[in-house]
């Protein structure tokens, strides 16, 4: 089933594929957050505090190196990930400078902002530190490291590049090298992502690990993950001390993969990951995770696993979606300029914005007027970036989003806060679209709100707006959901920073305002959350 365009939360609305990328990046988030409490804890203390195992999420206890943290929040693990996810989704590949620097961001984060801090593993910062003075990330990783702190994090290379196993294998191993730059780790990182390249294309569990194997060159890790495999029917206890639970990268690994192949459901693989006291429960689970997550889909990951329950968990879902479709067109659906006259940017100025963030395309939206964009078609050429024109037209009841007319005939025709329903009608007959804007603003021009249900005809809501706060979007993206109508994304801006704040991804490329219109009518986009074209 396909999306219809946003994330209500708590329910899954995806095709296969997409359900195993947004499962495999959630399942890892999960397990990290689940395994965070019970990080190098005393079988004693797992005992005494969580009845000796962990199944949900947890405060951490006491003796935890983690009791900063809160049920349901992740480690550096997930910071690590979701820095990797955010370099390939914004430049459509794997470049190893860009990754080295985004981690050179996040140690230099780690160093300054304490509440940031979650606990990184010694090697990974150092290295970070590094890459935080200008590195050369080829120079920065270690050469003798031996821990999984660059296995945790690979994920989104597996999904990513799931139909490419030569470049998959290639850049699992260049991933490493910025903190981790030992055979070991390398091959780590390779195994990670081989196995969820191959879930993404249907392998079975063991069928897929194996497969995996094939591209490792270290016999030695070879050996022990597919001993893990083999004892999978073993307790877990006989497992730890078999396979061993320290962070050394060939004992976490192969102990996620023990965990991946014993467990019959995500919840049990998880579990398993996250109660192997004492060792590195968070990474287990993590790596555990992001394979159980691919495997079992988002769909069937449990509910108390997601939604509100997990940090970030909405725009986690949609990294994962969007790895697996990198080359989505990504357009900022309500921007303003100076021809609208309630702001100073100019189109060139928002042009510039748009392309050096990594939009594909912006649509111009001035206030009560399509002519006011029209200067803004011959910019566009200039740069060679689409350039759309829109409008936003303000009705009795609220704003609404106008694309596919031509010129002022509906300020004509309605002046000024005409009736809105009379005004959609319009539009859709002339052949046009219209989107309420920002549907739960309030305020002497903006009484919509959940009047919003009563309108006919509108192709679509406007669930991300960049000039409101999330209860408000939320509300919006309920009431699209309820309407069973896709949401668009816009960051409404009114200066060039606020560009790409939120925008809307599209399946295929689009170069003008009529097909932009056509496809507004297919139905088939997604709001998203700015950050990963703001992140650096």
């Amino acid at each position: 089933m396909e999306s219809v365009g946003y994330i209500k939360r708590g329910i899954t609305m995806y095709d296969k594929k997409e359900d195993m990328a947004a499962g495999c990046i959630i399942g890892a988030a999960v397990g990290d957050a689940m395994g965070a409490p019970t990080e190098y804890i005393s079988s004693a203390d797992l005992d005494k505090f969580y009845g000796g195992k962990v199944e949900t999420f947890q405060d951490p206890c006491p003796s935890s190196p983690c009791h900063h943290l809160h049920a349901g929040q992740y480690t550096d693990d997930t910071q690590q990930m979701i820095a990797l996810a955010e370099s390939l989704i914004k430049l459509r590949r794997f470049n190893l400078d860009d990754f080295g620097k985004r981690l050179g961001n996040w140690g230099k984060k780690n160093h300054e902002d304490p509440n940031f801090r979650r606990f990184p593993g010694g090697t990974s910062l150092s290295a970070a530190r590094l890459l935080s003075r200008g590195k050369d990330p080829r120079e920065t990783g270690s050469k003798t490291a031996e821990t999984c702190g660059s296995s945790m994090r690979v994920a989104p290379i597996g999904i990513m590049y799931h139909n490419d196993l030569e470049k998959l294998v290639k850049f699992a191993r260049m991933s490493s090298i910025p903190t981790h730059n030992s055979q070991v780790t390398r091959e780590s990182c390779t195994a990670v992502a081989a196995t969820i390249g191959y879930i993404m294309n249907d392998y079975g569990k063991e069928e897929a690990i194996e497969k995996a194997l094939e591209h490792i060159e270290d016999r030695q890790l070879c050996d022990k993950i597919r001993k893990a495999v083999e004892i999978k029917d073993k307790t877990i206890e006989d497992a730890i001390k078999e396979i061993g639970t320290y962070e050394a990268a060939n004992e976490t690994v192969s102990f996620a993969f023990y965990a991946f192949a014993k467990g019959t459901d995500f919840r049990e693989v998880v579990s398993i990951g996250a109660s192997a006291c004492p060792g590195d429960t968070d990474s287990i689970a993590c790596i555990a995770g992001s394979m159980a997550g691919a495997f079992y889909g988002y769909s069937r990951i449990p509910e108390d696993l997601r939604g509100d329950n997990l940090e970030d968990h909405d725009y986690l879902v949609q990294l994962g979606e969007q790895l697996y479709n990198p080359s989505a067109f990504r357009i900022d659906l309500h921007t303003h300029t100076k021809f609208g006259r309630d702001c100073q940017m100019t189109p060139a100025e928002a042009v510039a914005r748009a392309k050096e963030i990594g939009l594909d395309g912006i649509a111009f939206t001035e206030h009560m007027t399509f002519e006011g964009s029209k200067p803004a078609e011959k910019i566009g050429e200039l740069h060679h970036f689409p350039v759309f024109r829109g409008a936003e037209y303000h009705s009795d009841k609220g704003h609404i989003l106008l694309f596919g007319i031509e010129n002022d005939e509906v300020v004509e025709k309605f002046g000024k806060y005409g009736p809105m329903q009379s005004v959609i009608d319009f539009v859709n007959s002339a052949g046009g679209v219209a989107i309420p804007s920002h549907p739960y603003k309030i305020g002497y021009t903006h009484k919509l709100c959940d009047d919003i249900y009563d309108l006919k005809g509108i192709s679509a809501v406007e669930v991300l707006n960049g000039r409101l706060r999330e209860g408000k979007n939320k509300k919006a993206r309920d009431a699209a959901y309820e309407l069973g109508l896709p949401g668009t994304g816009g960051s409404d801006a009114h200066s060039p920073i606020e560009i790409g704040g939120f925008f809307t991804e599209f399946p295929d490329s689009i170069r003008t305002t009529e097909e932009l219109v056509a496809a507004i009518k297919k139905g088939k986009f997604r709001a998203r959350d700015g950050r990963v074209l703001l992140s650096s």
